[in-house]
């Protein structure tokens, strides 16, 4: 057998092999909570500027960690301190004192050109210049560059370009091998992963407390993948490995092949059977993909993982980042040809690319992400579903005399819940109706609590006059997106106390109702979805503006 064809074998018997294995089980509780990861982009500045003590509880609440810039954000650590400061590995701006102080740390091909890292490249030229990883002091002034900017209050690095797979290429994007200053020759892969893994290694001993995320390749180390040992040295390197585009990186496919979501999932698996966590930074602005990554950071979260979605705001938050689906009740598994996980407060179901549409009946009536409860779901291919128990324990449910009359009480009041499809920048309308029998009652007391990181907490208490045929109503203006619960209670001298059952509802945010609204005008009508590689550009455009 030739070596290419050992090769592919090789890489046939690893995706088999690595699709079939049973993931290690993660019971940690707080892998039901979800933990925000946000890229910030220039456009997130406006929200920083001059916080309120409003944004600034909600962002340290809602933000688990923030990829930030120095020195941007430098004067911001102190009532946010959960930032990592975003710093490329091995890139030299051409317009940096770097370039003119230190040309010898830029790689050079055999026409002694400089060589770029490949992306942005247009008219022959790119925006950064490949570093000389394999130079040991360019590799020192790095970490004491990095080590100057963590003092003023960052909780670790944001390491781009953490590329085990060889990416140096030519002003036109090219990929070319540069020449290794330490042979004289062209630079080989495996020199290549030597000088990086050497690179991480000494960040790491000269940073031992500070927390590494590497914005990594999941796929690097060739046919043999994360089993290479020089991919295993960089993952010991890390804190957390960055998964750009997540799940919703349109190059997963179905099945067990190397490209697969079952592939990629298992990369997962041997990162957490190391002790390191991930983040699932997914990029997509469209419900369907918020949810697909979302059930897919379920089926993998062990409790120290990150999701994340760069098109998140005050004003567009999405509500099921705040849930909590309990405690894990095992792995994931195959069910119906979707793949699962049970939690003891709800499920999360995966349907792979490529995959026919399939629908399957609950294993018990639950709440979808819009607050509807339903017995079964529908999913298309790279679609997922994550889904709340009704009958799920909540303090709510739990409180003595909540849905029931108390001794020598009334008749119990109704309440049902409207959502106006009105939105604006500061929340939904909602009204609260019902009907109570109890009089001399004068007024209906309404509570209504928001589920936030997993526990009800009050939102609004208000009290609604109490009609002559025994009809009630109250509105509720600008309530943000999220998950809500209210209850009615009447009190009478001559009958007690009587209380509803809590009504369960959800709140979206105004793009998703504008969405909806547009969607009833032009049934036929589909939004683009924007590529992936369009979608990236876009970012780390943004990147190099912001640090900048």
């Amino acid at each position: 057998m030739n070596r290419t064809l050992r090769s592919l074998a090789a890489v046939a018997t690893l995706a088999a092999t690595l699709a079939s294995a049973q993931p290690a089980a993660a019971e940690s509780p707080a892998a039901g909570t979800p933990k925000f990861v946000l890229r910030m982009t220039p456009e997130f500045n406006r929200f920083v500027e001059e916080p309120t003590p409003e944004f600034v509880s909600w962002m340290n609440q809602s933000f688990w960690r923030t990829e930030v810039f120095t020195p941007y954000f430098d004067n911001k650590t102190s009532w946010y301190p959960h930032g990592w400061v975003y710093k490329d590995l091995y890139a030299i701006y051409p317009t940096s004192s770097e370039a003119t102080e230190h040309p010898e740390w830029i790689l050079r091909g055999a026409d002694g050109e400089p060589m770029y890292i490949p992306w942005g490249c247009s008219g022959g030229t790119c925006p950064q210049y490949a570093g000389d990883v394999g130079d040991p002091s360019f590799r020192h002034a790095w970490i004491a560059e990095a080590k100057a900017e963590l003092e003023h209050g960052y909780a670790g690095l944001w390491i781009d370009d953490v590329n085990l797979e060889f990416r140096v290429s030519n002003g036109n994007g090219e990929q070319v091998a540069p020449i290794d200053p330490n042979t004289g020759q062209a630079m080989t892969e495996t020199a290549w992963r030597e000088y990086v893994d050497t690179f991480l290694e000494e960040i790491r001993q000269a940073l031992p407390r500070t927390e590494l995320l590497e914005n990594s390749i999941w796929y690097a180390g060739g046919g043999e993948r994360w089993q290479n040992p020089l991919v295993q040295r960089q993952i010991a390197t890390a804190n957390y490995i960055n998964l750009e585009r997540g799940v919703n990186d349109p190059g997963l496919t179905g099945g067990n092949g190397m490209w697969s979501l079952k592939t990629f999932l298992s990369f997962v698996d041997h990162v957490h059977s190391q002790g390191k966590g991930v983040i699932l930074d997914g990029d997509s602005n469209t419900p369907e993909g918020r949810e697909y990554s979302l059930a897919a950071y379920y089926l993998i979260s062990s409790g120290n993982d990150g999701i994340g979605n760069g098109a998140m705001t005050p004003e567009n938050w999405w509500a099921p980042y705040d849930e909590d689906l309990g405690t894990p009740e095992g792995p994931r598994s195959e069910w119906e040809g979707l793949l699962r996980r049970d939690y003891s407060d709800g499920v999360a179901l995966v349907n792979e690319p490529q995959a026919p549409t399939r629908t399957v009946t609950l294993p018990a009536r639950m709440y979808n992400t819009e607050g509807a409860a339903v017995t079964s779901v529908t999913l298309g291919p790279s679609e997922g579903a994550v889904l709340r128990y009704v009958e799920a324990p909540s303090p709510k449910t739990s409180r003595e005399g909540a849905g029931k009359k108390t001794p020598g009480s009334g008749e119990a009041p109704s309440l049902t819940v409207r959502l106006s499809e009105r939105s604006g920048k500061r929340g939904r309308t909602v009204t609260l109706a019902g009907h109570a029998s109890a009089p001399g009652a004068g007024g209906v007391q309404l509570d209504v609590e928001r589920l936030l990181h997993g526990r009800w907490v009050q939102s609004s208490a208000l009290t609604a006059p109490l009609g002559r045929a025994g009809h009630f109503s109250a509105k509720l203006s600008h309530l943000p997106p999220g998950r809500y619960q209210a209850e009615a209670t009447v009190t009478t001298a001559a009958a007690g106390t009587a209380s509803s059952a809590p009504v369960g509802f959800a709140v979206a945010s105004s793009t998703a109702v504008d969405a909806r609204l547009a969607r009833r005008g032009a049934k036929h009508a589909h939004s683009a979805r924007r590529s992936a590689d369009a979608a990236h550009s876009a970012r780390r455009g943004a990147t190099h503006a912001h640090s900048a």
